[in-house]
């Protein structure tokens, strides 16, 4: 998340530690009579809740079973679903009222989501394969115990595929974060990501994230000829804004940042201002600080910048003994701690004696090897020319 700019999650709950919270939700459905015990399973009863299909607008009669529960003699209609099954042998199992068993599927949803977030929360999100049976199920269970709207807001991605192939652990074309940081910045991938609409489906392919990269550089060597305070007081307009609200219409976004971009051409600062806030006012205020901070170390000393490059060295020889010597310990993850140091180094690396961007970001990317850790997200200055 951190490398692509994205916010780390305030929670990350595992369903394993939510056992009790989902034995105490099927246990009121009971009480109210929403779901029934058969045969060491509870199951949802699903035409006790009225509206039961209204997310993916289908009917009862055109229900089948979930899918991960086959069609059983002990259910009393075909779309009711589990609550709580017996486990197998080779299953992990809880004790709880109905017996030895394990959670279905839809449950353990419910019951973090109500914990952390509440009865009632706004946005619920997922993909478009979720809707049914797995989101349907969660707003019945939910709703029927507590009486109250579950989600505000439904949000469902399209599919990804790779270089027009379905997405695929088993077929080898499973592509992380982590595997393509060797190649491509964050913010790359980002703005790959965000150049699909997040309701279509998504192509991921090489040559879009080549686009995506000379499309920032283009952007990035434009904005490195103006110094930040030129760009200080940009007159803004809500055109972005207006096109995010509309459903998250990032395509639209980008087509209206290429336009201004092309617009600013003339060197109209003005303008420029216009582009460089439209993009992304938090992130780009990084540029100006960067463009900033380039200004102030214009006016150092080469000597300065050559003690400064015999640290760089010293530290990267100290790292190393320390990594064959200590792998993981202490005081190798004490290293780590210098990666609150990226954004000052990413502008520092034009001035070590590296005489291009090439060079430059050899050296950011030696230190973000050295320090064991990805690029500072948002820090859009010389970034995007890695890999």
């Amino acid at each position: 998340a951190k490398y692509i700019g994205a916010l780390k999650p305030t929670f990350e709950p595992r369903a394993t530690e939510h056992i009790p919270e989902m034995i105490e939700l099927i246990e009121k459905l009971i009480s109210k009579e929403f779901a029934y015990v058969a045969d060491g399973n509870v199951l949802f009863s699903s035409n006790k809740f009225k509206e039961y299909g209204k997310l993916s607008g289908k009917n009862l009669d055109e229900m089948v079973a979930g899918s991960r529960v086959g069609v059983e003699s002990y259910k009393k209609e075909e779309s009711d679903f589990v609550l709580w099954k017996p486990s197998k042998e080779d299953e992990p199992s809880w004790k709880s009222p109905w017996g030895d068993g394990r959670p279905g599927w839809h449950i353990e949803c419910s019951a973090m989501s109500e914990k952390l977030l509440g009865e009632n929360f706004d946005i619920h999100g997922g993909g478009q394969d979720l809707i049914f049976p797995h989101h349907e199920n969660e707003i019945a269970q939910s709703e029927c115990a507590n009486n109250n709207k579950f989600a505000n807001y439904w949000v469902h991605n399209g599919f990804v595929t790779v270089e027009g192939n379905k997405m695929s652990k088993s077929d080898g074309n499973f592509v992380t974060v982590n595997e393509l940081k060797d190649s491509f910045q964050g913010e790359v991938i980002r703005l790959t990501m965000i150049s699909t609409h997040y309701r279509q489906p998504l192509n991921w392919t090489k040559d879009n994230l080549n686009e995506s990269k000379k499309t920032l550089d283009k952007w990035y060597t434009f904005l490195s000829n103006f110094k930040g305070d030129e760009l200080k007081d940009a007159n803004n307009d809500n055109e972005i804004m207006e096109t995010l609200l509309d459903d998250m219409n990032t395509p639209k976004a980008i087509s209206v940042l290429h336009q201004k971009f092309k617009d600013c051409q003339s060197g109209d600062k003005e303008l420029v201002s216009n582009f460089l806030y439209s993009a992304n006012e938090a992130p780009f205020l990084v540029v100006l600080r960067c463009i900033q901070v380039i200004n102030f170390l214009n006016s150092l000393s080469l000597t300065f910048w050559a003690l400064f490059k015999a640290l760089f060295h010293f530290f990267c020889l100290i790292k190393s003994i320390v990594s064959f010597a200590l792998s993981k310990s202490f005081l190798l993850r004490t290293f780590e701690l210098f990666t609150s140091f990226d954004e000052t180094l990413y502008v520092i690396g034009f001035f070590l004696g590296y005489t291009n961007v090439d060079d430059t970001c050899v050296f950011t990317s030696s230190f973000s090897t050295f320090f064991n850790s990805s690029f500072l997200e948002g820090c859009f200055f010389c970034s995007t020319t890695a890999g």
